[in-house]
């Protein structure tokens, strides 16, 4: 309750209206759900780094 009351004390509550609470809820802490196989099948390196770079 305290967390509702100050979201809604810094953010207008009446376009938070428009949403269902999952859309809210998606909105505020982004998708959970990633395919990391593909996100590495897509993922273009660029310069000196690589799949098996030290810093990846």
């Amino acid at each position: 309750q305290a967390f509702s009351a100050g979201f809604r004390r810094v953010i207008n509550s009446k376009p938070l209206e428009l949403f269902y609470p999952d859309e809210l809820m998606a909105f505020v802490i982004g998708n959970t759900n990633y395919d990391w196989n593909e996100f590495q099948k897509k993922t273009e390196y660029k310069g000196e780094y690589h799949a098996n770079h030290p810093v990846m």
